[in-house]
């Protein structure tokens, strides 16, 4: 019988921050050991956990890179980003995604973790501790491991695009009207399919849904440590995030991102939502 499969450094660092997350669940939803801070969002001890867990071992495990963590203070994310730029070579870290689900019995919080290089997403993990659904990029391939079974390479679906074109769209952001645009009409030519932030990106990289809807963010926009895990894990599985502008997204020397759209790259290109001869030149500068 054949070994298992081992995961590399950041899927297993992801896996391992998803157990003990969904471990302190029950005791944090029966004691409602929370707070909410300035934004608005939840904050539990397990958001904490996770991202000392997360810190310490990427420090263990890439002791001369840089890590922003959603949970670190602001003047530590401003030094990071500043030591990060002149590196080109950083970690970006949401330690426990979603935690407004987290805290209410929902199934899509995640731990997301991502590496980037050179303003771009080149290793990523994204693990969904309730559904065991594990995602992640090694040797630039994108792959799926489900609970207890081995690990299967996933990729984008791919031409013709399918019709109905399934179109991942958040609860609160169900914004696809580019498509009308583009004389598609819904449920002729496209359905919405309604996940949590990751979870899209993700299922896109299953070939499961074809392209999101305008990710925009619910508390003023996206931050990198919000999609440099599951926007790793789209490019190795042959998409990409673009702006509206049609230009493959990019990280810089901030945190924030603009609004995206997030699809597999020959989709995009058929929609017209990216520029053939921009991403051209981004994939021939290696980026």
């Amino acid at each position: 019988m054949p070994l298992p499969k081992k995961l590399p450094p950041l899927a297993e660092l992801a896996k391992e921050t998803g157990d003990i997350v969904r471990a302190m669940r029950p005791y944090i939803i029966e004691q409602k050991d929370w707070e909410i801070k300035a934004d608005g969002s939840p904050f539990t001890p397990a958001d904490m956990a996770a991202h000392l867990h997360i810190k310490r071992r990427l420090a263990e495990l890439y002791p001369d890179k840089v890590v922003i963590s959603e949970e670190d203070d602001k003047e530590e994310q401003k030094k990071a980003l500043i030591q990060a730029n002149k590196d080109k070579d950083r970690f970006d870290t949401d330690p426990l995604d979603n935690t407004g689900g987290y805290i209410s019995g929902y199934d899509g919080y995640s731990v997301n973790i991502g590496r980037i290089t050179g303003g771009v997403p080149k290793e990523g993990a994204v693990y969904f501790p309730e559904k065991q659904e594990l995602y992640y990029t090694e040797n630039n391939k994108a792959y799926l491991k489900k609970g207890d079974r081995e690990p299967e390479e996933i990729s984008v679906r791919g031409l013709p695009i399918r019709k109905p074109l399934q179109v991942a769209v958040g609860f609160n952001e169900q914004n696809a009207e580019y498509l009308e645009e583009r004389g598609l009409h819904k449920d002729e030519d496209y359905t919405l399919n309604a996940h949590p932030g990751q979870y899209r990106t993700c299922q896109i990289a299953a070939g499961k849904c074809d392209v999101s809807g305008i990710n925009n963010g619910q508390r003023g926009g996206f931050d990198s440590w919000d999609t440099a895990g599951p926007h790793a894990v789209l490019r190795a599985a042959g998409g990409d995030f673009v702006t509206l502008d049609g230009q493959p997204m990019r990280y810089g020397d901030t945190t924030k991102l603009p609004p995206h759209i997030a699809g597999g790259v020959d989709t995009l290109k058929s929609l017209g939502l990216m520029d053939r001869q921009v991403e051209k030149a981004a994939r021939v500068m290696g980026s």
